[in-house]
C-alpha cells in the first residue's frame, strides 16, 4: 500500500519537475517555447490534486519538492556561472541571475499557489516566495557577498575619481541588495553592504583630506569639500537607500571637516582673512558645512567675535589716548544745570565732528557689517547674534575717560543728525537711515535711561534755540526711543513737543484774536489789499531782532520762553503801561487759556508769600542801611498782589468766583502748614545769626551738656574738625544741626515753591 502511494507521488512529482524544467530552460535560453498560462494551470491542478489526496498527507512532500527544485537550480545553474567571475562581470551576471530567479520564484509560486494559500497559512510558516529568496541568500549570496560588495565599492570609488563607469550597473547591484533584504527578510543591505561602504568611504576621504590640507587654500578646500558632500548626496539619491545619508554625511564631514577644522580656520587664507576681505560666498560655504557638525561652530564664532573686537579697537582706538586728545571737550551731566553745553550743541559740534563723528560713523558701519554677516552669511544663527551683542555692548558702554562713554557720543551724534534735518527743512532719507542705525545701537546700551535724559536735554535745546525744527524726524526717532526705553522714559519729551505745538496754535489764535478784538486796527493798502497794523509788524520785527541777538551771543533761552510766545510778552508789557492795560489783561485771562494757566501759577506762588517773615529775616540778619530795599520789594509784592486780584476778578487768592476756594486742598494745606513753617523760619534766622556772630565776633553762647548721649548726637560728623568743635563748643555743633533741620523743614513746607 505504501509502495503504491509512493509510486503515485513520484509519478506526479515528475510531471511537476517537467513543468519547472521547461521554465528553467526557457530562462537559460535553451528552449524558445515559454511556459504558457495553460501549462501553469495544469501544474496548479496537479498540485491541487496531490494536496487533496485523502489516502495520505502529501503537503509536506510538496513543500520539500518546491525547495528541492530551487536548490537544484541554484546549485547547478547559478552558482557555477558566478564562481569564476570578478568585478564588473560579476555584477552584470549577478543581476541577470537575480532577474531570472525572480521570474522562476514567481512561476513556482503560481504552480504551488494552493499549497502556499492553505498549508503554509495553517502551519504559520513563511511564504513560499520568502523561502525561495532565502534559499538564494543561503546558497549564493552568502558565498559571494565579499566579492560582490567589493566590486560595487570599486565602481563607486572610480566614479569619485571621475572615471567613467556603468552607473546603471551600480544601481542594479544595490537594488538587488535592497530587494533581497525585503524578500528574504534578512539584514542584507545594512550588515553586508552599508557598514562596509561607510568604512571604505571613511578611508577614502581620510587619504584625500591629508593631501588637500597640504596643497589647497582654505577657500579651495571648502569648495572641494562642498563638492564631495554634494557628490555623496547624489550617490545616495541615485543608488543607496535614503536612510543611508545621515551616516554617510557624518562620515564625510568627520574626515574632511572636523578633523582639519583648526588647521583650516587658522590658515593664512582662513576665517579671519575671509571676514577682513568680506568674502561672503566663502563664509556662507564655511557656515553651511560646519553647522551640521556638533560643537563645530564654536571656534568660528570665536574668530568672528575676535574680528569684531579688533575692528572696534581700530574705530575707537586706545581709551587713554582718546581722553588725552579730547580734553577740550565738555559733556555736561544730565542733572547738571551749570550751563555747560553737551556735545552736539552749537558750541561743540565742530569739536565733535573733528574728534569723534568719524569714529561714531565707523562704529555704525561696523555694526552694519556685523549684522550683514549674521543675516547673509550665518543664517541669523543665535551664537553669532550673541557675539555681535556682547561685542557692541562692550564698545557702546566703553568709558572714554574725560569724554564720558559711548552713550554720550551716540546722544551727541544723534543730536547732530537731527540738527542737520532741521537745517535741510525736510526729512532727508539718508538722515532717517542714519537715525535707524543709531536706534539699533541703543539696544546695546546699559544706561538707556542716561541716553534718554541726554536726548531730552538736547531736544529741549533744539526746540528752544531754533525757530524751525524737523517735526517728522523728531517724532520718528521718539517712536524708536519708546521701543527701546519704554513709554515712561519718553513721555516728557512727547509732552515737550505737544507743548510747542500748542504754543504755536495758541500764538496764532492770539494774533487772530488781536485782529478781531480791535486792539490792532487793520488798514487797507492801496488797491484794496488788507495789510497788518504797523505796531503788529513792529512786534514781529522786534522778535526777529531778539532771535538774531541770541544767536550772536549764543544765549540759551530760559525754560519759560518755551511756555510763552514773544508776541504775548511784547503786548502784555504794553498793556500794563497803558490806561486800559488792566482791562486788556483781564480779557486775555478770560479768553486765552495759555495765559490763564500762567497767571494761575503766579497766583499759587503769591499765595505762599509772607511779607512778615521776609521782614523778620531782614531785621535779624541785615544791616539797617539795607532795610529800605526790603521795603521796596514788599511794596512791589503788594502791588502785584492787588493787580493780580483785579485781573482774575477775586477778593482773595485761591478763591473761586462763587466765593469758595478754587483749590480747596491747596488752600487748606497752606493754612495748616503756616503755624509750623513760621517757627522754623524764626529758628533758622536765629541759628544763622548765632553762627555769624561766632565767625565774625568770636561770640559763642555757653552750652555744656553733661549727658554723654547728647554729646554723641551733636558730634556725629566723623571728621576731626567736627569732633573738636563739638567737644570745645557744643553750642556751635548743635546750632549747625538745627540750621540744617530748619532748611529741610522749610523746604518741605514750601514744597514746589521752596
Amino acid at each position: 500500500m505504501d509502495n503504491k502511494r509512493n509510486g503515485y507521488f513520484e509519478s506526479e512529482s515528475l510531471k511537476l519537475k517537467e513543468y519547472c524544467k521547461k521554465k528553467i530552460d526557457f530562462l537559460e535560453g535553451k528552449n524558445e517555447t515559454p511556459l504558457t498560462s495553460a501549462d501553469e494551470m495544469l501544474a496548479y491542478t496537479l498540485v491541487f490534486n496531490i494536496a487533496n489526496e485523502k489516502s495520505m498527507n502529501y503537503e509536506v512532500h510538496l513543500l520539500k519538492l518546491y525547495l528541492t527544485l530551487l536548490d537544484d537550480y541554484l546549485r547547478t545553474k547559478v552558482l557555477p556561472a558566478l564562481n569564476k567571475l570578478e568585478g564588473q562581470q560579476l555584477l552584470e551576471e549577478m543581476w541577470v541571475r537575480w532577474e531570472m530567479l525572480q521570474k522562476l520564484v514567481t512561476t513556482l509560486r503560481v504552480i504551488f499557489g494552493y499549497l502556499d494559500k492553505h498549508y503554509i497559512a495553517r502551519a504559520k510558516m513563511k511564504r513560499l516566495r520568502v523561502l525561495g529568496f532565502q534559499s538564494f541568500f543561503e546558497r549564493v549570496f552568502s558565498r559571494l557577498h565579499s566579492r560582490f560588495v567589493l566590486a560595487v565599492l570599486q565602481q563607486i570609488e572610480a566614479e569619485r575619481d571621475k572615471v567613467p563607469i556603468k552607473r546603471e550597473l551600480v544601481s542594479n547591484s544595490i537594488t538587488l541588495l535592497l530587494e533581497l533584504e525585503k524578500e528574504s527578510e534578512k539584514p542584507v543591505y545594512r550588515e553586508y553592504f552599508e557598514d562596509v561602504f561607510i568604512q571604505h568611504t571613511q578611508e577614502y576621504y581620510r587619504r584625500l583630506s591629508q593631501i588637500w590640507i597640504r596643497q589647497k587654500s582654505c577657500s579651495s578646500y571648502l569648495k572641494d569639500a562642498e563638492d564631495c558632500l554634494g557628490f555623496e548626496g547624489k550617490i545616495v539619491k541615485d543608488y543607496l537607500a535614503g536612510n543611508s545619508w545621515n551616516r554617510l554625511r557624518k562620515c564625510v564631514e568627520s574626515e574632511l571637516l572636523r578633523q582639519h577644522q583648526s588647521a583650516l580656520l587658522n590658515m593664512d587664507s582662513g576665517c579671519m582673512v575671509m571676514l577682513c576681505n568680506n568674502q561672503k560666498d566663502d563664509l556662507i560655504r564655511l557656515y553651511n558645512l560646519y553647522r551640521h557638525i556638533e560643537f563645530a561652530l564654536g571656534p568660528i564664532v570665536k574668530i568672528f567675535k575676535d574680528h569684531l573686537c579688533s575692528e572696534g579697537a581700530k574705530v575707537l582706538g586706545d581709551p587713554s589716548s582718546t581722553a588725552r586728545d579730547s580734553s577740550n571737550i565738555t559733556i555736561s551731566n544730565a542733572d547738571d544745570d551749570s550751563g555747560k553745553l553737551p556735545l552736539g550743541t552749537s558750541s561743540s559740534s565742530s569739536v565733535l565732528n573733528v574728534g569723534f563723528t568719524a569714529s561714531v560713523i565707523r562704529l555704525l558701519n561696523l555694526h552694519d557689517r556685523a549684522i550683514s554677516f549674521v543675516e547673509n552669511c550665518f543664517n541669523h544663527d543665535k551664537a553669532f547674534r550673541d557675539a555681535v551683542k556682547e561685542t557692541f555692548e562692550a564698545y557702546c558702554n566703553r568709558s572714554l575717560g574725560s569724554i564720558g562713554s559711548g552713550t554720550d557720543l551716540l546722544a551727541c551724534y544723534n543730536d547732530d543728525l537731527l540738527r542737520q534735518g532741521r537745517k535741510s527743512g525736510h526729512c532727508d532719507e539718508s538722515i532717517k537711515i542714519k537715525l535707524d542705525k543709531v536706534s539699533q545701537l541703543l539696544t546695546y546700551l546699559n544706561d538707556k535711561d542716561v541716553f534718554a535724559e541726554l536726548y531730552r536735554k538736547l531736544l529741549s535745546r533744539r526746540l528752544l534755540d531754533q525757530r524751525k525744527w524737523n517735526e517728522e524726524l523728531e517724532k520718528s526717532f521718539l517712536r524708536r526711543l519708546k521701543d527701546q526705553c519704554g513709554t515712561q522714559s519718553v513721555s516728557k519729551m512727547e509732552g515737550m513737543m505737544r507743548d510747542l505745538e500748542r504754543e504755536r496754535e495758541q500764538e496764532q489764535k492770539f494774533k487772530e484774536w488781536l485782529l478781531r478784538s480791535g486792539h490792532y486796527q487793520r488798514r487797507e493798502r492801496r488797491g484794496g489789499v488788507g495789510g497788518r497794523d504797523d505796531r503788529f509788524q513792529k512786534m514781529d520785527i522786534e522778535e526777529e531782532e531778539r532771535e538774531k541777538e541770541k544767536e550772536k551771543e549764543n544765549v540759551t533761552p530760559s525754560s519759560s520762553s518755551m511756555s510763552s510766545s514773544s508776541s504775548y510778552t511784547s503786548h502784555a508789557n504794553n498793556a500794563t503801561s497803558s490806561t486800559n492795560g488792566l482791562n486788556t489783561l483781564r480779557d486775555m485771562y478770560e479768553h486765552w487759556p495759555f495765559f490763564q494757566s500762567t497767571v494761575d501759577l503766579v497766583e499759587m506762588v503769591m499765595a505762599k508769600t509772607d511779607p512778615d517773615v521776609s521782614r523778620y529775616y531782614e531785621r535779624t540778619l541785615t544791616d539797617q542801611a539795607l532795610w529800605g530795599l526790603g521795603e521796596n520789594l514788599r511794596k512791589g509784592q503788594k502791588l502785584t498782589h492787588e493787580t493780580l486780584l483785579y485781573v482774575i476778578r477775586k477778593n482773595t487768592l485761591l478763591e473761586s468766583a462763587a466765593g469758595g476756594s478754587a483749590s480747596p486742598h491747596l488752600d487748606e494745606k497752606l493754612r495748616l502748614r503756616a503755624p509750623y513753617v513760621a517757627p522754623l523760619n524764626v529758628l533758622q534766622a536765629l541759628c544763622i545769626r548765632a553762627l555769624r556772630d561766632y565767625k565774625t565776633k568770636g561770640i559763642c553762647a555757653e552750652y555744656r551738656p553733661q549727658n554723654e548721649e547728647v554729646l554723641g548726637l551733636i558730634s556725629r560728623d566723623p571728621s576731626e574738625e567736627s569732633v573738636e568743635i563739638a567737644t570745645k563748643h557744643p553750642f556751635l555743633a548743635a546750632t549747625d544741626d538745627c540750621l540744617l533741620i530748619t532748611i529741610k523743614g522749610v523746604a518741605a513746607g514750601m514744597q514746589n515753591t521752596g
